[in-house]
């Protein structure tokens, strides 16, 4: 019951972000029934699948703005601001319910907000007539309101598999009225051929209730389109507490020969009208009707996994990888040419499965997304600022455990844009500005980087107010010459802040700091570009996974260093004498271009390593080019990047580590860093 409890947990999640999203898009567009149908879906979705486990208070709640979302769906009660100000609530009370369903200020605030809903949109609703709706007085007592339907319901074979359960829809239909059901059994295999999690069993049911047909649909919408569901009203009563028609139905469910035919006459005997005489048959004919045919349900596709499953996975995999270099390092070292061939098979499949299982664990950046829509929506209304949220790219995937680790970064990059970058709607049209400013997330592919650009057309940053700060807080001198860039990136120092006042968003220094170490933490790397007066961007650029790399296995010196393909753009010879001829520019020509280039042997390995020829590596990040010089390659390398320890000196040049197949350990170079480093020393 726990594992069922916690996949509840999970899908109500998801349920609550399908409801944000609608109601951001119904605030702009209140007339959409589309998505007015898919809150009403999630209320009653929730108010179901919370009582069968135990979350009671959470169905009590969801029943009530489900009553009221009905009442918009039949035109009986407009979508107002106000409305959707109070489901906007109802969804933080929904998420306090799901984490603490017995907390008893909880569930006197649950109590609260029934009484106000009730009174505000129930009983006597805006737009409607001052009467209660039929949700919130049931008449289950009252024969003469009631109406009797059948209901065939024959379940796809695959609802099992979707999380659904056939029995659960009964017990809904018996919270509409009064039933009686009949099961059907004829379609259940031999032993031998019993799949479990297929649906075999399908149902009759009568049903006698005041509600409306659209209620008893509601109970299947989310089987509908692969089971078989006939709703047929039989009588314009209670058929139910009529004696003689409970006795026989009783009868037909011992015998459990239940059919439509059956019934239809059985209703014409209640009726007085005289049943037609059987016309003489053949064998064939005399045979009960045939069942409607089951539609053919194709196989799921897709399934839900545990992200600890898949973090499992990828350190399998993982551990796989390091045990297929030492292999290829026992058949190179054995010099067994057969030894050698197995461990090529093996890398070419490990490569394949390194591909699936990393793939698995891409999730489209929406999701993370989207949960920022309402932090904008509430903050800029807080601050009295009219701000358009707006998203491109986000079908771009990236790993689970990047998504996970993003949300901080960004939430206070769209803050610091919310209460610095943003103006006031009265300032920006004195600025010749439309009053409605613009925050923009932008996310696409760059090589096997993931770029994520967070945009706002406010203000700017100032360069000089900046620099002012600094020197207050003695990060520079006056005499330091900084340029456009430098002053920007000082707001990266932890405690930095320009903000002249403390608020409830900024103001403390703890923003942009927290950005780049918790960016740097994901191999990443964050740039800062403003104007001001028109606006800032921040770029995050992030590696698509974390763990694995494809990687150039190079000697720098003596020692063994990993560099990673993704970046290098060309690989040339190099002679001693094209070094002496560069002398002090720090620059070669290669194919007609001249290359700025970096000493790797000098700079990691012993000064004193006499240099007579090796290669020159070239990377390009977006329009900048640098060379690393390293003295022999030694091959491709598939490899898992391990974490550095803390006291590793000049760790800030390398991304992790990776243990080679002989044992050994190897510093993975970051490209990037090195050249933020050494770029300032080239020029």
């Amino acid at each position: 019951m726990e594992e069922l409890r916690a996949k509840f947990l999970e899908e109500a999640r998801e349920l609550m972000g399908k409801l944000e999203a609608a109601l951001l898009e119904l605030e702009a567009n209140p007339n959409d029934k589309e998505r007015i149908d898919e809150v009403f879906r999630v209320m009653h979705t929730l108010k179901g699948s919370g009582g069968m486990f135990g979350f009671n208070a959470l169905s009590e709640h969801t029943h009530d703005l489900e009553s009221v979302y009905d009442l918009v769906r039949s035109s009986k009660l407009p979508l107002t601001r106000e409305l959707i100000d109070v489901t906007f609530r109802s969804m933080d009370l929904i998420g306090k319910l799901l984490e603490s369903p017995e907390d008893p200020s909880i569930l006197k605030l649950k109590d609260d907000f029934a009484e106000n809903i009730k009174e505000r949109f129930l009983n006597h609703p805006v737009g409607a007539p001052d009467t209660r709706s039929d949700f919130t007085v049931r008449q289950k007592d009252d024969n003469t309101s009631k109406v009797t339907y059948h209901i065939h319901f024959q379940p796809g074979e695959g609802v099992l598999k979707d999380g659904t359960h056939p029995l659960y829809l009964l017990d809904e239909l018996l919270d509409l009225g009064t039933g009686k059901a009949f099961v059907h059994m004829d379609k259940l295999p031999e032993f031998e051929s019993l799949v479990p999690d297929l649906a075999y069993f399908y149902w009759d049911f009568l049903l006698a209730t005041a509600e409306a047909e659209s209620d008893i649909k509601d109970v299947f919408i989310f089987v509908e389109d692969n089971s078989v569901v006939e709703i047929n009203k039989i009588a314009e009563e209670d058929l139910l507490q009529n004696e003689f028609f409970n006795a026989e139905i009783e009868n037909l469910k011992l015998e459990e020969t239940f059919t439509r035919d059956k019934l239809d006459r059985l209703v014409e005997v209640l009726q007085n009208k005289k049943p037609a005489e059987p016309e003489e048959t053949t064998n064939e004919e005399k045979m009960p009707p045939p069942q409607a045919e089951r539609p053919q349900v194709g196989e799921l596709n897709s399934i839900r996994v545990s992200s600890a499953k898949l973090d499992n996975m990828m350190d399998l995999v993982s551990e796989l990888i390091t045990a297929q270099a030492r292999l290829e390092h026992m058949g190179r070292k054995l010099k067994s040419s057969e030894l050698q061939r197995v461990a090529e098979d093996f890398e070419k499949l490990f490569r394949q499965l390194r591909s699936n299982t990393l793939e698995m664990r891409l999730i489209p950046i929406y999701t993370l997304l989207a949960r920022f829509k309402r932090m904008v929506r509430d903050l800029s209304h807080d601050l009295n600022k009219q701000v358009r949220f707006q998203t491109t790219g986000t079908e771009t995937e990236l790993d689970k455990s990047v998504i996970e680790m993003l949300y901080d970064p960004l939430m206070h990059i769209i803050r610091n844009s919310l209460d610095h970058g943003i103006e006031l709607p009265d300032e920006r049209v004195k600025l010749g500005k439309q009053p409605e400013g613009l925050i923009e997330i932008v996310t696409y592919y760059s090589g096997s980087y993931v770029v994520i650009e967070v945009r706002d057309n406010g203000q700017g940053m100032d360069p000089e107010a900046i620099r002012q700060k600094a020197l207050e807080k003695n990060l520079i001198s006056a005499s330091d010459k900084l340029d456009h860039d430098e002053l920007l990136n000082l707001v990266f120092h932890p405690g930095f802040s320009t903000s002249k006042q403390v608020s409830q968003l900024s103001g403390r220094g703890v923003g942009m700091d927290v950005v780049r170490k918790n960016i740097t933490e994901l191999r990443g790397y964050v740039e800062l570009n403003s104007i001001k007066g028109k606006g800032t961007t921040v770029r995050i650029r992030l590696p698509l996974t974390l763990s694995i790399i494809d990687g150039l296995l190079v000697l720098i010196g003596n020692a063994r260093y990993l560099v990673p393909l993704e970046n290098i753009v060309h690989i040339y010879p190099l002679e001693k004498k094209e070094l002496e001829k560069a002398g002090f520019s720090g620059a070669v020509v290669k194919e007609g271009n001249q290359i700025q280039f970096v000493h790797l042997i000098h700079e990691f390995g012993d000064t004193r390593f006499v240099f007579e020829k090796g290669y020159l590596l070239v990377f390009r990040f977006e329009n900048k080019e640098i060379g690393f010089v390293i003295n022999e390659i030694e091959g491709k390398h598939q490899a898992v990047i391990k974490p550095l320890n803390q006291f590793v000196k000049g760790k800030e040049l390398f991304s992790g580590a990776t243990v080679l197949g002989d044992g050994k350990v190897a510093l993975v170079v970051d490209p990037y860093r090195m050249m933020q480093q050494y770029t300032n020393t080239l020029q």
